[in-house]
Order: C-alpha cells, then structure tokens, then sequence
C-alpha cells in the first residue's frame, strides 16, 4: 500500500484474530493504515445511517444504494468539491450548421450526483 498523504511514520501494535492458531495475535501497523480504516469506519458507518434513513422514508429495495455505490457516489461527491463550475451555454446562432464529414459517437452528458447539484454551492450565475 503506497500513500501520498502519510509518508513513514509511526507504527502501532494492534490485535488481530488468527484463525489457524485460534487466538489474537499483535501485530505492527503502519499509520496509513490506521487512518484508512478510520476513514473507511465512517463511511461504513454512514452508509449503514442511510439505509435506515431510506427504510424510514419507504425506499424500494431497489433503489437503495449498496455499500459499493454508496462509496462511488462520496468519492464522487468528494472529488468535484471546490472544482470550478463550466460556463453555461449560450444561444444558438443563427447561422446554419456545417454538416459534420463523419458520424462521431454521442458524448454522454456528465451531469452532476443529485447531492452536488442541489448542495446550493457555486451554482449562481456570475
């Protein structure tokens, strides 16, 4: 496991259960480590707050995020904190359209988590 955040530092002494020997064991564990799971406790531990906010609000089964969406929709939501917001379209012109020589794929619109675009931050227009 490779960090750009905490270089090498302190190691600690946790236990861990072995199963092969039947008992806790100690052993060391970098800093890092110990900041991921701490980390990765919280989600966890929002993730499980969301699934009985959902319940309470009559959520389908279906549509209630699993652990691993949960995850991808935070990491998503953390990613475009602070980035700067693309400029608006303007009017179409007037003027005809070239026709394009070759066929190019459709782009899919990159549209914001619901979570980002109704934050109420950095929507305003200039």
């Amino acid at each position: 496991m490779a960090s750009n955040f905490v270089g090498v530092s302190t190691m600690d002494e946790v236990q861990r259960w072995d199963k092969k020997q039947g008992r806790f064991l100690k052993v060391s564990r970098p800093e890092m480590v110990k900041l991921y799971n701490e980390a990765m406790g919280a989600v966890v531990n929002s993730w499980l707050e969301y699934r009985l906010d959902a319940k309470r609000a009559n959520l389908q089964t279906k549509d209630i995020l699993d652990l691993l969406h949960f995850k991808m929709n935070v990491a998503q939501c953390l990613v475009s904190v602070h980035k700067p917001v693309a400029a608006k379209r303007r009017r179409p012109s007037m003027s005809p359209e070239p026709q394009p020589h070759a066929h190019r794929p459709q782009v899919q619109d990159a549209r914001p988590l619901s979570e980002v675009q109704y934050d109420m931050v950095d929507h305003m227009p200039n």
